[in-house]
């Protein structure tokens, strides 16, 4: 556990962390000596910034006792991703993902989390600069198409080009 590059905890079905591997330090802060045997939803509240601690907190608490209680939520299985703010003041974005590990007729769970901060980031820029991009094609004076070269196919052409062959777009794409 304590070499994946992602972080990892178990929590007992008492809501209780048993496991909190060096990866999950790194992410959080916390260290693993305080987050093994403190109650999960206490160290929820220490990573969720102040502002969406009152919204996020009641639904997670819901959740994590309806994991615990049935082997089943809807935050199982699946990747989600959550804001946190580390215990220095940094905020991430993270991805997480649980799982159930059913034992004896109870439902300890666990989560493996990976901290995608600097992807989150890059695809935000990349975001804005596809929707600046768009913005000079669509509103630049010059005439522009989008070809591909081999085939000679138009997919896309901005309004001035229209405005010059006077054609519509859909008649060229």
């Amino acid at each position: 556990l304590q070499n994946l590059m992602q972080g990892f905890m178990f929590v007992s079905s008492e809501l209780s962390v048993i496991k909190w591997n060096s990866e999950l330090e790194l992410i959080t802060e916390i260290p693993a000596s305080k987050a093994i045997g403190s109650n999960l939803l206490e160290l929820m509240v220490e990573l969720q910034p102040e502002n969406s601690r009152s919204e996020l907190l009641p639904r997670f608490t819901i959740n994590a006792q309806e994991i615990v209680s049935t082997g089943k939520s809807n935050l199982l299985n699946t990747r989600r991703k959550y804001r946190i703010r580390t215990q220095s003041g940094t905020d991430k974005v993270v991805e997480a993902y649980s799982y159930v590990v059913e034992r004896n007729g109870k439902f300890p769970f666990a989560t493996i989390i990976r901290d995608i901060s600097e992807e989150y980031k890059q695809t935000r820029r990349m975001m804005e600069d596809e929707r600046k991009f768009l913005n000079i094609f669509a509103n630049s004076p010059v005439a522009i198409a989008i070809v591909d070269l081999s085939n000679h196919t138009i997919y896309e052409i901005n309004r001035a080009f229209c405005e010059l062959f006077g054609w519509q777009a859909k008649e060229i794409i």
